[in-house]
């Protein structure tokens, strides 16, 4: 994973698209043009990294559930205690609505509001760009009194 720290200095907004198959989650479709990247695009900001990913979710349920069983499957089973039940059980009813037909072409994104709102702040630290960090480091404070 790329930190923000890591990206070269920039002074404007960057979008990427497409990105590397091998990177990706196993359910965003596969850009069926060039097979070596997902259909995908992000919002990368300067001092800060991605703000904004979106990709289209993949709606063929035997690519999905290969795509699974190759990239998802076996980087859950490596965690103690897991087995093929207990990995695949909370995937079950998604893999059912894809492959009834329920899950027509879709895309979604995620937007990273506290990195976002660094962003627009000019916060250099993104700790003070979120709520839930600022709400404890000042209950901490207020203990220490």
């Amino acid at each position: 994973m790329l930190r923000a720290n890591q990206l070269a200095p920039c002074s404007a907004s960057t979008g990427s698209s497409n990105a590397a198959t091998r990177s990706q989650f196993f359910n965003l479709k596969i850009d069926r043009d060039n097979p070596a990247s997902v259909l995908s695009a992000d919002l990368l900001l300067p001092g800060i990294g991605e703000a904004v990913g979106a990709a289209v979710r993949e709606d063929d349920s035997g690519i999905l559930l290969e795509r699974f069983e190759r990239l998802m499957l076996p980087r859950l089973l490596e965690r103690e205690g897991m087995t093929r039940a207990t990995v695949t059980k909370p995937f079950k009813p998604y893999f059912a609505v894809v492959a009834g037909g329920h899950a027509p072409s879709h895309a979604g994104y995620g937007l990273g509001l506290e990195g976002l709102l660094s962003y627009v702040t000019r916060q250099p630290d993104i700790r003070m760009a979120s709520m839930p960090w600022l709400l404890s480091a000042n209950s901490i404070r207020e203990d220490a009194r």
